[in-house]
């Protein structure tokens, strides 16, 4: 093969480039290592992509099983896959955990869609912070439908008062495409800031993660973002109604 060939394989280009000059499909490519005979290596990455509708976190979560399924995907190869999809992961929880600075709704988004562990249930998680802005704890108060497994506020507010949390972000997710927000999560929302309020806690946003959000769709709702946070003003007027 040609020194030019050579030099535009994903392994090489990775070796004189780095692995942030890669395309997602490059570096399956080079865990792959191999393709299989009449399929190209980066052909057979294309088809892994292409299995998830180009959802690298919904790739992550396939089992070596579904893997498997894929015509030129054996079981080594499989394991291989899941092995690196489980370590990235556990990278990223504990990068945040160590105390790295969960500080905009794009990076709440991003630690709850890899943390969810029911991506076809709704999941509701209270993120604790301390002054410094510092995740301290999450918390997982609910499964199930959000208006149906928060029955209290109190579910929301118990670990942030026993861990003298300084503030809060409550998340849930929405197993569908569609990160918008209900009438019901907007009341609650009202709600959680309205006590937060009471009890001098810094409500700090209500994230809504979409877990199958479409490539050209946002795939989250931040209160924050969205300029709704003044919700103090609202829940006040909303509460003596």
């Amino acid at each position: 093969m040609p020194q030019k060939h050579i030099d535009e394989l994903p392994r090489e280009r990775l070796l004189n480039k780095g692995s942030d000059a890669l395309t997602d499909k490059e570096l399956i490519a080079v865990l792959l290592r191999t393709g299989t005979q009449g399929k190209p290596v980066l052909e057979l990455a294309q088809e892994i992509l292409d299995s998830a509708n180009g959802n690298l976190l919904d790739l992550s979560r396939t089992s070596v099983k579904d893997l498997c399924k894929i015509s030129g995907i054996g079981e080594a190869k499989a394991v291989g896959l899941a092995a690196s999809f489980a370590l990235a992961r556990r990278l990223l929880q504990l990068k945040l955990e160590e105390g790295e600075l969960i500080d905009s709704p794009d990076t709440v988004a991003d630690y709850i869609r890899n943390k969810a562990t029911s991506p076809d249930q709704e999941e509701a998680h209270v993120l604790l912070f301390d002054t410094r802005e510092r995740l301290i704890k999450d918390t997982l108060v609910s499964i199930g439908t959000l208006n149906k497994t928060i029955s209290h506020p109190r579910e929301v507010f118990r670990e942030a008062i026993r861990e003298s949390a300084a503030a809060i972000i409550f998340v849930h997710t929405h197993p569908s495409f569609d990160p918008t927000p209900s009438d019901d999560d907007i009341k609650l929302t009202i709600t959680l800031s309205y006590i937060a309020s009471i009890i001098d806690i810094e409500f700090r946003d209500h994230v809504i993660v979409a877990m199958r959000p479409k490539p050209e769709s946002p795939h989250y709702f931040s209160f924050l973002k969205n300029g709704l946070l003044d919700l103090e003003k609202f829940a006040k007027e909303s509460f003596k109604n």
